[in-house]
């Protein structure tokens, strides 16, 4: 798990994809609510939403879901930081934190820029924790068709052009010519 100290602002965090990374958020005491935003979401979705002591899913962006968590559960010591498990290239960004005081006061108390490299990844992963491979059972049985396909269309023209080099049956001598006067059978 990757933390960074708050400096000044914006600052920057690295961590390799797939790992967990502290979103650091510090305000002052008695914090009611806390919401964790990126100005690529717009307005209707957050990182995060945290209001009395309850955490609101439903204005969460889809890709946050179930992955972000506060540090300092129910705001209790003034740390708002979140954590944002399994990080991906796609978390690349800036986030902003906004806190609410018990007075009503609102402040944003951080803005960041989160930096996920790709190093790190084994051959055939992606940064999601997906795994490449996988594709390859999707070409195999048409390459195997192919194959099969080719091979039974050489072996036809193979027998159509032998067909073709034999003579014709009104050409061919008589086999059922024999030197006996015995008849033939039909």
């Amino acid at each position: 798990m990757v933390e960074a100290a708050l400096f000044l602002y914006p600052q920057e965090v690295s961590v390799e994809s797939g790992s967990d990374v502290t979103l650091p958020c510090r305000a002052p005491t008695d914090l009611t609510a806390v919401r964790w935003s990126r100005p690529e979401l717009g307005s209707d979705h957050y990182v995060f939403f945290y209001r009395d002591r309850r955490l609101y899913e439903e204005y969460q962006h889809p890709a946050y879901r179930g992955r972000v968590s506060l540090v300092d559960r129910g705001l209790e010591h003034a740390d708002a930081s979140v954590t944002l498990r399994r990080a991906s290239f796609r978390d690349t960004g800036t986030y902003e934190c906004v806190t609410v005081s018990s007075r009503g006061h609102r402040k944003r108390t951080s803005e960041l820029h989160l930096k996920v490299s790709h190093s790190g990844l084994t051959a055939g992963q992606t940064d999601e924790g997906g795994d490449t491979r996988g594709h390859y059972g999707l070409v195999a049985p048409f390459v195997v068709v192919i194959v099969i396909g080719s091979l039974i269309l050489w072996k036809y023209k193979n027998h159509v052009k032998k067909s073709s080099e034999c003579p014709a049956a009104d050409e061919a001598p008589e086999l059922n010519q024999s030197s006996s006067a015995e008849p033939v059978p039909q």
